[in-house]
């Protein structure tokens, strides 16, 4: 995992420390996690004690899994992130997790037994190469018991997605009308808003150094406002993500051996860019 994410960034995405409540968009909802669980608990119809494997320390996953029963393996190789969200999984459920500091390419060698799902929320977008996209599904696609699933809430660009619509200028139209709520606003800013200066076609990366330079400067110069910049602060991250095209991620999921569904919520702007796709390995 890149060396961006720290306990700034981390702690940027907590609404409230002392309720255990993280900002939507940048972190997966009530209504995501509620997909993540319907297909989590169709992967393991019958089992008696499924087994979850959550890529980094999401509190939310961990938190889904744990309540519906499964024994938890949750891995992330940086120590920010397992100091600040280890005990956000409370008692009892808590007992029944194990986490590994470690990378998620080595997970061959840590796990074994194999596991009913994996669950992971914005993974891909730290892996900043296409090699190893592939690499690590077909290790998370061995990982699997027979049935299983990887369940992952991802970002991509959509067929015929309209750009020019979330560029900088247009969405702070729209936020200051009104018509985008805090979260929409924030998330579409830091991935889209600045995507003609921070965002390589070529390389399918986005460099959010760049986005949060850019934002400063219109701070400076009047053009956006200290409060909308503190809003698209809740997903502040300095480093680079590699978002690609819609039919790229999912040729890259086929390619990997692994068939797809993907159906997109309704009612918040970020789900038809951000939806939860559910992979299972090929017949």
């Amino acid at each position: 995992m890149p060396s961006d994410w720290n306990e700034g960034t981390y702690r940027s995405r907590i609404a409230d420390d002392g309720k255990l409540q993280r900002f939507e968009a940048c972190s997966p909802n009530v209504e995501e996690i509620g997909q993540y669980r319907r297909y989590s608990l169709s992967a393991v119809d019958g089992c008696r004690r499924p087994r979850a494997l959550v890529l980094g320390m999401t509190p939310e996953l961990r938190c889904m899994a744990a309540d519906a029963g499964f024994e938890l393996i949750s891995v992330d190789r940086n120590p920010d992130a397992i100091a600040i969200f280890r005990d956000w999984l409370q008692e009892p459920a808590r007992s029944r997790e194990v986490i590994i500091q470690d990378d998620w390419a080595v997970l061959g060698e840590q796990i074994k037994g194999g596991v009913d799902v994996i669950l992971g929320d914005g993974v891909f977008g730290n892996v900043l190469d296409l090699d190893s996209h592939y690499t690590l599904l077909k290790e998370f696609g061995n990982l699997l018991n027979p049935g299983g699933a990887i369940i992952l809430r991802h970002v991509s660009i959509p067929h015929n997605f309209p750009m020019q619509q979330y560029e900088a200028v247009v969405l702070l139209e729209k936020y200051r009308a009104g018509q985008l709520s805090d979260a929409e606003f924030g998330a579409a800013m830091r991935l889209w808003g600045m995507s003609r200066l921070a965002y390589d076609p070529d390389t399918c990366l986005l460099d959010n150094k760049i986005v949060f330079e850019r934002l400063d400067v219109m701070v400076q110069s009047g053009l956006v406002t200290e409060a909308e910049l503190a809003v698209v602060r809740r997903c502040y991250f300095s480093g680079k993500n590699m978002i690609l095209p819609q039919d790229v991620w999912e040729e890259t999921l086929t390619a990997s051996g692994l068939e797809f569904e993907v159906q997109p919520l309704t009612g918040r702007d970020w789900y038809s860019y951000y939806p939860i796709y559910c992979c299972r390995l090929g017949g």
